[in-house]
C-alpha cells in the first residue's frame, strides 16, 4: 500500500522510510483526528464516488425481505476511443510547368544621336630623322684620260650613315643596303687645258647608264672647268652607283681635290617622321534622347505540375473503456507504488465491486480492497 520501504543507518540506529507519505490527505477532505490511513481512504472514497449506503442488516428468518437498497447513479461515459491519428505528411508538389515562352515587345526608335565634341589640340609633330646618306671625296688628284669615260675613286667621307662606302675597297661605288627612292648628286672640277665639252655620267651597277649631263664651258684655258649632275632614281638593296667622267681635252686632266673641289653623294627620299601623339579626345557631345521602351509581351502560360499523392493516414488510437461506475477527480491521490512520485493528478477512479481502480499517466492499474475501518 504505501510501496517500498528504504533502510537507512542513522546515527547507529535503522531506520525504514516508505517510499510515499502516510499522513497525505486529499485537499477538501482533512484526516481526522488519530485516523489511519487505510481508514481515512475508505471513508472519504464514498464521499469521492457517491456510492450507495450500505445493504440494511437482514430480516429475521421468515420475515419480508427488505427493500432493495437504491442504485447508486450511472457513472459518466467512458472517452470514446483514443485521438485521431496525425494527419499524414503532405504529399510532395508536382512539378512545376515549363515557363512560356517571353514575349517579343517592339522595339522603341534610337534615340537621336549627341553632337560631335570640338576636335583635340594637335598632337606635337613628331621628331625627324635623319635620312640614309653619304657624300664622299678624294685626298689626291686623278688623272683622266681624253674621251674615255672614268669612274671617280673616293677615299674618303664626309660622312656615311649606313655603311654605303668602303674608302679602300671598291672605293668607287656608293651600295645601297635598303631598297627605295634616292637623290644622287656629283660634282667635278678639272684642272684643264682649253676643251670643248664635259660630261657626267651616273651608272648602276658597272652597266646602266640612269642620267647624264654634258658641260660645254667657254672661259679661258687656264681656269679650272666645273659640272656637276643631280637627279632622283630607284635603287634595289645591294644595287651601287658611280660617277663617271669624260672629257676633250688635248691631255690627261686632272680632278681637283677636296670636299669642294670634286665629291660624289647619296641621299635616299626618306617618308614623313613619324606622326606625334594624338591630342587628347575632345568633349563627349550630348547624348540623344532614350527611345520609348516597347511593349511588353504576353506572359507565358506554363502547364501546372500534377498534385502530389495524399499522406497515408495515422493510425487510430485504442478504444476508452466505459464499464462501471467512474468518476474523474480533479485532485490529488497519496497513493503509488514502486516510486518516489506521489502525486497523480485528474487519475480516472473506478470503484467497481468493491475494488477501487486507479488509472491515468504512468499508472497502469492500482487496486484497492474496501474493508471496514473501526471508528
Amino acid at each position: 500500500m504505501l510501496g517500498a520501504f528504504q533502510k537507512n543507518c542513522v546515527n547507529g540506529r535503522t531506520v525504514w522510510t516508505a517510499m510515499c507519505d502516510p499522513n497525505s490527505e486529499v485537499p477538501g477532505f482533512p484526516r481526522l483526528a488519530g485516523e489511519g490511513f487505510i481508514c481515512y481512504l475508505i471513508r472519504i472514497i464514498p464521499l469521492l464516488t457517491s456510492l450507495p449506503g450500505p445493504t440494511g442488516p437482514t430480516g429475521a428468518s421468515g420475515g419480508p425481505i427488505g427493500p432493495q437498497g437504491i442504485p447508486g447513479p450511472t457513472g459518466n461515459t467512458g472517452p470514446s476511443g483514443g485521438p485521431i491519428g496525425p494527419t499524414g505528411a503532405t504529399g510532395n508538389n508536382g512539378n512545376t510547368g515549363p515557363t512560356g515562352p517571353t514575349g517579343v515587345g517592339i522595339q522603341g526608335p534610337t534615340g537621336n544621336t549627341g553632337g560631335s565634341g570640338p576636335t583635340g589640340p594637335t598632337g606635337v609633330p613628331g621628331a625627324g630623322v635623319d635620312p640614309m646618306s653619304v657624300k664622299v671625296y678624294a685626298s689626291a688628284s686623278q688623272a683622266l684620260p681624253q674621251a674615255v669615260s672614268t669612274p671617280l675613286n673616293f677615299n674618303l667621307e664626309e660622312w656615311d650613315t649606313d655603311n654605303f662606302h668602303d674608302n679602300a675597297v671598291n672605293n668607287s661605288r656608293l651600295t645601297v643596303p635598303l631598297g627605295g627612292k634616292y637623290l644622287v648628286q656629283g660634282f667635278v672640277t678639272l684642272q684643264a687645258d682649253a676643251m670643248d665639252f664635259l660630261d657626267l655620267t651616273v651608272r648602276k651597277n658597272g652597266v646602266t647608264v640612269l642620267h647624264t649631263r654634258t658641260e660645254r664651258p667657254d672661259q679661258a684655258v687656264t681656269d679650272p672647268i666645273s659640272a656637276q649632275i643631280h637627279a632622283p632614281i630607284e635603287l634595289s638593296a645591294g644595287d651601287y652607283v658611280e660617277l663617271l667622267v669624260s672629257h676633250s681635252n688635248l691631255v690627261a686632266a686632272n680632278t681637283q681635290i677636296g670636299e669642294v673641289g670634286t665629291w660624289f653623294a647619296l641621299t635616299r627620299l626618306q617618308a614623313a617622321g613619324p606622326t606625334g601623339p594624338t591630342g587628347p579626345q575632345g568633349i563627349q557631345g550630348v547624348t540623344g534622347s532614350q527611345g520609348a521602351t516597347g511593349n511588353v509581351g504576353a506572359t507565358g502560360v506554363g502547364i501546372t505540375g500534377a498534385t502530389g499523392n495524399v499522406g497515408a493516414t495515422g493510425a487510430t488510437g485504442p478504444t476508452g473503456s466505459t464499464t462501471g461506475l467512474t468518476t474523474t477527480v480533479d485532485a490529488v491521490v497519496a497513493v503509488a507504488w514502486n516510486t518516489p512520485n506521489l502525486q497523480m493528478i485528474n487519475r480516472l477512479l473506478t470503484f467497481q465491486d468493491g475494488l477501487l481502480i486507479a488509472k491515468g499517466p504512468n499508472v497502469t492499474s492500482t487496486i484497492f480492497t474496501a474493508v471496514a475501518c473501526p471508528p
